[in-house]
């Protein structure tokens, strides 16, 4: 989104600070989100059409089909990581200390994506239209019920119609010898640095200093490319992201209840200064 607010040019998907009507963004993940989108699924869990993939002819159907699943009162509440690695804590539980909840779980930020866009406070405040998912589509460990909560009907706006697609790839040998590490890649068409890697623990790249990914890099990123106020000596990133947000007239995204739970007391990420 950075490069392309940079990209002046009629190739750019954005006009006059928007998207244009023919861009649509779609999401491939190679399994289930972790969070309420996985917190239920096992070896037997299994919906109807979760094998659709050859089903060409009935994906139509299927996409405008939403019967989440609510089985239990714990499904659809928000979970957190903490920081032992381990995710799909929900929030209401009085079994963690509140101080070693992180960061929201995958499941929730897509839902928050699906349902205020995915740009951010600061990219907000220079395009203040939401920029929304238009399909989901999930390798393995797939339900499409699960998902279909977890992802779209769960949302405070209620079911937004999300597309939630099965395309799965081919499994490596599960009974491998090979040790396995947290080990993340990312990568981006346009980037002079190549691929970046990061430890998939705590996203910092393997010689400990931030990633390109981190939101301060991503903010002096936007800061080169776009014409935003310079931050004020010792101000955190919180502060910045809220004065600008009220510069541009809009307003922080809410934190939502739901089903008794949220992220209310979550450990804040952004309260570091910028420099």
């Amino acid at each position: 989104l950075v490069n392309e607010m940079k990209d002046a040019s009629d190739g750019s998907i954005f006009s006059n600070n928007r998207v244009k009507p023919d861009i649509s963004f779609h999401m491939y993940v190679s399994t289930a989100p972790c969070g309420d989108a996985r917190r239920f699924i096992t070896d037997r869990t299994q919906s109807p059409f979760d094998d659709d993939c050859g089903l060409l002819k009935k994906r139509k159907s299927m996409d405008a089909l939403h019967d989440p699943l609510f089985s239990t009162g714990e499904m659809g509440k928000l979970t957190t990581k903490i920081d032992a690695g381990m995710s799909g804590s929900p929030t209401d539980s009085t079994n963690i200390d509140e101080s070693r909840r992180h960061s929201m779980s995958c499941s929730d930020k897509i839902m928050m994506w699906v349902t205020y866009g995915m740009q951010g406070g600061i990219l907000r405040s220079v395009v203040p239209d939401p920029i929304k998912l238009s399909s989901v589509i999930v390798g393995s460990c797939f339900h499409r019920r699960h998902l279909q909560r977890a992802l779209c009907c769960r949302s405070p706006a209620g079911c937004l119609g999300l597309s939630i697609r099965h395309f799965p790839l081919p499994e490596s040998n599960k009974n491998s010898d090979i040790p396995k590490y947290s080990r993340s890649l990312n990568w981006f068409l346009g980037s002079s640095d190549g691929v970046e890697i990061t430890d998939g623990s705590n996203g910092l790249k393997t010689d400990d200093s931030a990633s390109r990914l981190s939101k301060s890099r991503i903010l002096h990123s936007i800061m080169r490319c776009v014409n935003l106020p310079p931050y004020m000596e010792g101000e955190s990133y919180k502060d910045y992201k809220t004065r600008l947000l009220k510069m541009s007239g809009g307003q922080p995204l809410p934190r939502p209840n739901i089903l008794g739970s949220s992220w209310m007391h979550l450990c804040e990420k952004c309260n570091f200064t910028i420099g």
